[in-house]
């Protein structure tokens, strides 16, 4: 980034500083975390692109959520939506982020709705933003006690998320299923599930 600085690459810079944001969120850095976005949502000098703006935004809702403040995350998504213009490819993980603050908010038909959307946007093109709609389905169906469909969008998931190999999101589907299955009274496959999921190290 200071090297994107020096010579005044505005995309760079703003590539350097969403990548910088994840990092220090996956490192549980969170209010550096915010303090990247924040440097690139209000800069008053530079004027970045509104796909940069939307991707920033989007990420501020998804950190804001992590921490369990849902005040102004409704407020972040309707933003980068705003931005979300012409080309802008991060419709699908809008949706999807409006999934997770309606699980959060204990509105299962709307995660319903919002994932569903993402789902069939993403489908084919997006594996990363359609594992993640099928995710929040899954937790949708699982919270409706619809146990044996919960089950199955959660295989699917984890069937996705191993050939992108992502070891958190394999955890998170290894524990949706061990709950999936207690639903279903099947303690031998929950209890099953949960080793597996405790066997990954997430780093």
């Amino acid at each position: 980034m200071r090297v994107d600085v020096a010579v005044e690459n505005i995309q760079g810079i703003a590539i350097d500083m969403l990548n910088l944001a994840s990092v220090n969120q996956k490192l549980g850095r969170l209010q550096e975390a915010h303090a990247y976005l924040d440097a690139l949502l209000q800069d008053e000098a530079v004027q970045y692109g509104s796909a940069y703006l939307a991707a920033a935004a989007t990420q501020k809702a998804l950190l804001l959520l992590q921490q369990g403040e849902s005040s102004d995350v409704r407020s972040w998504l309707d933003k980068a939506e705003g931005w979300c213009v012409s080309e802008c490819r991060l419709k699908r993980a809008i949706d999807n982020a409006r999934a997770a603050l309606a699980l959060h908010e204990k509105d299962y038909d709307g995660a319903l709705h919002w994932a569903e959307r993402a789902a069939s946007a993403s489908r084919g093109d997006d594996p990363l933003e359609h594992a993640n709609a099928m995710r929040y389905m899954s937790e949708a169906r699982l919270a409706r006690s619809e146990f044996d469909l919960a089950l199955r969008l959660a295989s699917d998931t984890l069937a996705l998320d191993k050939t992108l190999g992502l070891p958190e999101k394999i955890k998170q589907d290894l524990l949706l299923s061990a709950r999936a299955y207690e639903g279903q009274g099947n303690a031998v496959q929950a209890k099953h599930f949960r080793e597996r999921a405790s066997r990954i190290v997430v780093r």
